[in-house]
């Protein structure tokens, strides 16, 4: 009888939108692409009730158990700040919140946690720069920078911190002013920002 191949084991970190498609991606067409669905964990774990009991993982302590290839993270930066490095030693790891990385510190540890275990830490770009989107332009010598600027209505921002008096300045000005020059600079005092801000900040 001729063997079957063996399917990589997908984890699945964070069950909104993202992980929700996620997950349903790979139960559907996961086998035809030899992937198969290892867990699914969030930090609200009443959200897993309309999966199989099997799938369910309550305590990421229990990750080594699961057989696990491949951790792919939709939940928020601080998982992966607070986890990323365990996951490391036993499978490899897919950044859906890159802004984990604009903390200094976390990228080192999971540099050297990678380099370990020797197990990938990866950062999908589906939305990057045009710059990297369109290398014909750097290739023929017609782009020489480019400057991408965000204007946001000051409400968006739900500021923190240090940010909160410079924004209200800027409300009470009625002009617009520019918050900060370096976008991944905005993670911290602006959570609710923070894919978009360290997106273009470490891009």
């Amino acid at each position: 009888m001729e063997e079957q191949p063996q399917t990589r084991r997908v984890g699945i970190l964070g069950y909104g939108e993202l992980g929700q498609f996620l997950v349903s991606q790979l139960m559907s067409l996961g086998p035809s692409l030899g992937l198969s669905l290892a867990f699914v964990w969030t930090r609200r774990p009443e959200a897993l009730q309309e999966l199989p009991p099997h799938l369910r993982l309550a305590d990421l302590r229990q990750l080594p158990s699961t057989g696990v290839a491949l951790v792919v993270e939709v939940a928020h930066p601080c998982v992966v700040q607070e986890h990323g490095e365990d996951i490391l030693g036993h499978a490899d790891l897919m950044l859906g919140s890159p802004t984990a990385l604009a903390d200094g510190d976390t990228e080192r540890r999971l540099r050297a946690a990678a380099a370990r275990g020797d197990t990938p830490c990866t950062c999908p770009g589906g939305r990057s720069g045009a710059a990297r989107t369109s290398p014909g332009w750097t290739a023929r010598g017609t782009l020489q920078a480019l400057t991408v600027t965000m204007t946001k209505a000051p409400g968006s921002f739900r500021a923190q911190g240090w940010l909160s008096p410079r924004l209200a300045a800027a409300v009470a000005s009625g002009t617009r002013t520019v918050l900060y020059g370096v976008p991944c600079a905005l993670c911290s005092p602006c959570p609710q920002q923070r894919q978009r801000h360290g997106g273009r900040g470490r891009g």
